[in-house]
């Protein structure tokens, strides 16, 4: 009987050292969502790539399952395509779960990594002008936006951003006609 209640103090006071060593990482933990680039310049009809990227801040922000909204003007760039990070799955087709499908959940063992690659975006700029591109999120009791992480209450984290500007091409061949033009003349009165 002794040991019985030996080793219930035992397993509780396990317990509470190992709530207190979680909660003390959790409190400054973290995730930072990063794009590949800050600043994107493209022409019209170009196709460019943007990854998100997230990085932990401490073992108890591993990923188990994310899922973001991402923002932009759709009349600069048009969404072609969004691809998941290899260390990711595709949610189940399910409606409480991330409805626009940019989001995944971890294969098997939740991702730890300096640097995780969540997914890249595939983008086509439809129109001139400039925009940002951000990751958001909604509390919605009917869908899952954010992460999902070893905290049990969940990782606080930042909203990635870009900018992009839809330049126009003809206009920089033209600048580089109206040089070598300038460069030429140059060298003739030489």
């Amino acid at each position: 009987m002794k040991n019985v209640i030996l080793n219930n103090k035992l397993v509780r006071s396990v317990v509470l050292a190992s709530s207190l060593v979680f909660s003390a990482f959790s409190a400054n933990a973290g995730l930072i969502l990063d794009f590949s680039e800050n600043d994107i310049e493209v022409g019209l009809n170009d196709t460019f790539v943007v990854n998100l990227y997230a990085t932990p801040d401490a073992f108890v922000d591993s990923i188990l399952s994310w899922g973001l909204d991402i923002n932009f003007d759709n009349g600069i760039i048009a969404l072609n395509s969004f691809t998941l990070g290899a260390d990711f799955d595709e949610f189940p087709l399910n409606p409480f779960i991330d409805a626009d499908g940019i989001g995944g959940a971890a294969a098997l063992f939740p991702v730890f990594a300096p640097q995780i690659l969540l997914g890249t975006f595939e983008f086509t700029a439809v129109g001139y002008g400039s925009t940002s591109l951000f990751t958001s999120f909604d509390f919605d009791p009917f869908g899952f936006e954010g992460f999902t992480t070893l905290d049990s209450l969940g990782s606080q984290f930042n909203s990635a951003a870009a900018n992009i500007s839809v330049v126009s091409a003809p206009a920089t061949v033209g600048l580089f006609s109206l040089a070598f033009l300038a460069i030429a003349g140059m060298r003739r009165r030489s």
